[in-house]
């Protein structure tokens, strides 16, 4: 598709000249024109689709169009468009010779050795290309190398050319910057020769998110920040330097851009240039001798602030207060860039001018935009400060979440004796918060919902305002999870019970925490009617409707309270219900007009798979400035309290993913390590397999020779074509109980004979509960089960067999099965047996595995990345009591969750590839899991 570019007066191409500091003109350009491709709709034949890229094209031709370059854009093109848009490009537009010409790229790369030479040949991958391990030949024939650049850019005659290409791969074309190369250039006539420079997003062997980090710094650089040797202008060098830097700390070294200039003598001297929008043409002021005499003679060529008398001075300074104050209100700017440009301008200014109040009015006006950033968490969008305190702005797409500062406290739990309507489960007892934490001003909305889960599941829809409903425990589990994979070092979870009541009282001992009785005028609010969030009233520390509008799901599981005081409290170690907060009071009092249910002692629990129309969430993250929330524990007999040792379990970051990476004779590898633990993760490669079983294969079956797994007459093991469109992780081995232990802080399964024995009897949520607290502690990772696909494409590993080893059963070496032994652990070590091709261990018997999609029937025609069934919906029925409109007992429970790989306890054809267990979520002690990580549609 070729979306013309705008008229060249709107967007560029008009004469432009790059001077000294002297105002000597150096080169004149009489055109600056740029092409922006982007591939996103790739066609599953091995590279997956990039949805990010289309964002990516829109910011970088806004960008190049506000630099001053007429932009064409081109999107998904297949191997003869993409080899046409380079070749018209390169030879009409370069063929100007005082044309100053950007070409960006962003899609797939990859990475080819030549079997003639041996030599790495990178390749820019269009829409309808195959991956060389699908058609080798197809891929030569249609991918575009870059050889074939190298060749178009050496015979251009535009006297500046910058290649940008967001796609990792190797054998590169020209010749890297050195990384002992600190320096930037500066702006001098030898900057004017021709140059060919290059900018890539990363090396063979790495992986660029869809969502382009490099991008980012790609365009916040040409738009100024890039201007390492603030002259006013960013040449390519310093670009390139600004990118690598951010793009590699950012990644933690996963991504590591290169630059660089063409191998030709002739085409490597010169320097591409932007110049810095809203910047003002260098001033020329009178210079001093040293005999002090006044000459007119131009100063260094070094910009100096100082240099300027006042009215220029005061000019130039409020011309960078706009360009900044245009930033500071820009949305997708993060915190953390603007607090780098309010730091750069009074920095920059610094210097007091006598002769006017006006720098200091600008002074003062930056410093109070600067004291509104500085505070905020790394993963804010804004934050400031009003009269309740500290807030930050969490932003997902278009939706807005406001959550409040919690500042580390003590208080008592729980309520007086005499207090009406309590329960004895309300026994008063003295708690400290130890650390500060961020608590959603509101419950979660459905919009917000909507956004991360794609569906909202709420009842009342009548405003995306509204609080969700109709959630359960379970469902909130699984939105932290994908709402912290969306974030980097972030582990957005549920409250605890303690945290809740801490700041639902927010200083108040009374039953509400706007007074002793309830208020009708103050919060009667009904469900169906006044539960828009902007309608909720505000208690002390700024938090909406803790009394009234929706019920809350806390951490912990439900039980007693401890009988003294405590720290840090997060329930007991497993249960049954899981603790609910604040009830609603517009519903309940259809049915029981009990208004003091609404207090904020009162507690309750419900099964975490029950759905309740009264019921929704409230997110809460930790402060991660210790120093200013954190506080001592409590003393208790006189003793002074020791700092508080972080838990086992904790959801606080505390790595990043990976530890370590390689190769090996299985293929690529990363390291997951918590605390001491490691997990090796296999990467797995898309592809297309055969899923099922055909009917010859061995199999149990009944005396008629029928098989015996049926749903409804249909065989559950119909063979199917499956494709997997992206790449992910798999845990080589099971998850050990040493891991299990280190995430979630306790011990959970019957046998406990080795810490390197596979965790065992194991709920489904339990495990769902582990991946919220694991993705919590590791940062870059959005960790899962395997979907049910993805876990047979694995263990097959391109074997067409009953089992990934063949046909026939070898017990010792690949199987763990049919140990029937009550008074050992049945189970192996983790990796005892011999792997499969791709390196995973155990994927037949010791323990069976959960996958992520509950159990149905398969299909009959070819799918892509398939998921399973969705939920079946069940209208909620009404119990005798009045209580609690749950739904059906097979949809509280999750049941029907699919199993995977067979067990200790299994027949050996109940450990097959194909063999498919379903399960309700109930623990199982022959039933575990392995750990799955997404790798985001790469480059």
């Amino acid at each position: 598709m070729l979306l013309s570019p705008l008229p060249a007066a709107e967007r560029g191409d008009k004469p432009f000249s790059v001077e000294d500091a002297a105002g000597v003109e150096l080169v004149r350009f009489g055109r600056s024109r740029a092409l922006v491709i982007g591939n996103s709709a790739y066609r599953g034949l091995g590279y997956g689709k990039l949805p990010g890229v289309d964002a990516d094209v829109e910011a970088v031709a806004k960008a190049l169009g506000e630099a001053g370059f007429a932009v064409t854009t081109r999107k998904d093109l297949d191997g003869r468009a993409l080899r046409d848009a380079f070749e018209v490009f390169t030879t009409k537009d370069g063929s100007l010779p005082d044309a100053r010409l950007v070409v960006y790229y962003a899609g797939h790369g990859e990475t080819r050795t030549h079997a003639a030479t041996g030599r790495a040949v990178g390749y820019l991958v269009p829409v309808d290309c195959p991956s060389p391990a699908r058609d080798q030949s197809a891929f030569i024939e249609r991918a575009l190398p870059m050889e074939q650049v190298q060749t178009w850019a050496g015979r251009m005659e535009a006297q500046h050319v910058l290649f940008v290409l967001d796609a990792c791969f190797s054998g590169t074309i020209f010749k890297a910057r050195s990384n002992d190369d600190k320096v930037p250039p500066t702006i001098t006539r030898a900057l004017a020769k021709p140059v060919r420079q290059f900018l890539t997003a990363g090396d063979a062997g790495q992986t660029v998110p869809d969502e382009s980090i490099f991008r980012r710094y790609f365009v916040r650089g040409i738009q100024g920040e890039a201007d390492l040797s603030r002259d006013g202008w960013v040449t390519a060098t310093e670009l390139g330097m600004f990118v690598k830097d951010h793009v590699t700390n950012e990644t933690k070294k996963a991504q590591t851009p290169v630059d660089g200039k063409i191998m030709d003598v002739a085409l490597n001297e010169g320097e591409f240039v932007f110049k810095v929008p809203g910047t003002a043409t260098p001033v020329k002021v009178p210079g001093t001798t040293e005999s002090g005499g006044n000459q007119n003679v131009p100063k260094p060529a070094t910009f100096d602030i100082r240099d300027l008398d006042s009215v220029n001075f005061q000019k130039a300074m409020a011309e960078a207060f706009v360009v900044a104050e245009s930033r500071h209100g820009d949305d997708k700017l993060p915190a953390a860039a603007k607090r780098e440009i309010w730091q750069r301008f009074l920095g920059t200014f610094k210097d007091d001018d006598p002769l006017s109040t006006e720098d200091e009015r600008l002074r003062g006006l930056a410093t109070d935009r600067l004291q509104s950033l500085r505070d905020g968490p790394p993963w804010a969008s804004a934050s400031g400060q009003d009269e309740y305190g500290k807030w930050a702005d969490l932003k997902i797409g278009d939706v807005v979440t406001r959550l409040r500062l919690i500042k580390a406290g003590r208080f008592t739990m729980g309520s007086p004796v005499d207090e009406p309507e309590r329960s004895p489960d309300e026994a008063q007892h003295r708690v400290t918060i130890s650390r500060g934490f961020w608590l959603g001003e509101s419950a979660v909305t459905q919009a917000l919902w909507q956004q991360i889960m794609g569906k909202n599941p709420a009842y009342f829809t009548d405003d995306a305002n509204r609080a969700v409903d109709t959630v359960s425990w379970q469902d909130c589990q699984e939105f932290f999870t994908k709402l912290n994979g969306q974030l980097r070092g972030v582990a957005f979870t549920f409250p605890t019970e303690a945290q809740w009541e801490y700041a639902c009282r927010a200083g108040s001992t009374t039953p509400f925490n706007f007074a002793t009785k309830y208020d009708t005028e103050r919060n009667t609010y009904c469900l169906k009617k006044d539960n828009n969030e902007e309608s909720w009233r505000l208690n002390a520390w700024g938090l909406k409707d803790m009394h009234t509008g929706i019920g809350e799901w806390c951490a912990d599981w439900y039980g007693e309270y401890p009988s003294g005081p405590c720290s840090n409290p997060t329930g007991p170690s497993s249960g049954v219900d899981r603790v609910r907060r604040g009830a609603s009071k517009g519903f309940l009092e259809a049915f029981y007009e009990d208004r003091l249910r609404s207090r904020s002692a009162h507690r309750d629990g419900s099964a975490p798979g029950i759905r309740r129309l009264d019921t929704g969430v409230r997110m809460a993250t930790p402060d991660l400035d210790q120093g200013a929330t954190t506080l001592p524990l409590e003393p208790e007999g006189g003793k002074v309290a020791q700092p508080m040792k972080k838990t086992v379990g904790s959801t606080m970051n505390e790595t990043v993913w990976p530890s370590a990476t390689g190769t090996d004779q299985y293929g690529a590898w990363a390291d997951l390590k918590v605390g001491r633990v490691t997990q090796r993760m296999r990467l797995i490669k898309a592809g297309t397999f055969q899923m099922g079983s055909p009917k010859e294969q061995l199999r149990r079956t009944n005396d008629k020779g029928d098989y015996i797994d049926e749903i409804g007459g249909e065989k559950d093991e119909i063979p199917h074509l499956v494709t997997l469109t992206k790449d992910y992780w798999l845990a080589d081995s099971e998850v050990t109980q040493e891991m299990w232990r280190e995430v979630m802080g306790y011990d959970h399964s019957k046998w406990r004979n080795s810490d390197s024995n596979p965790a065992d009897s194991v709920f489904w949520f339990e495990c769902r509960e582990f991946f919220v607290k694991l993705n919590g502690k590791v940062g870059g990772g959005a960790f899962s089960f395997p979907t049910e696909a993805q876990w047979e494409y694995a263990c097959r590993a391109g074997t067409t067999t009953p089992f990934s080893f063949g046909a026939k059963i070898t017990r010792d070496k690949q199987v763990v099965f049919d140990i029937m032994v009550e008074d050992r652990d049945p189970t192996v070590p983790v990796r005892s047996r011999q792997p499969n091709v791709f390196g995973l261990y155990e994927m037949h018997g010791n323990v069976r595995e959960w996958c992520a999609d509950r159990y149905g029937r398969y299909p009959t025609d070819p799918v892509f990345d398939p998921t399973g069934p969705e939920a079946t919906t069940q209208k909620a029925t009404h119990d005798d009591h009045g209580d609690a409109w749950n739904l059906a007992q097979d949809e509280i429970f999750g049941a029907n969750r699919v199993i995977r790989g067979g067990g200790w306890c299994d027949h050996a054809t109940d450990c097959r590839s194909a063999k498919r267990l379903k399960g309700e979520d109930i623990s199982e002690r022959a039933t575990g899991f392995r750990i799955s990580a997404p790798i985001k549609s790469t480059r």
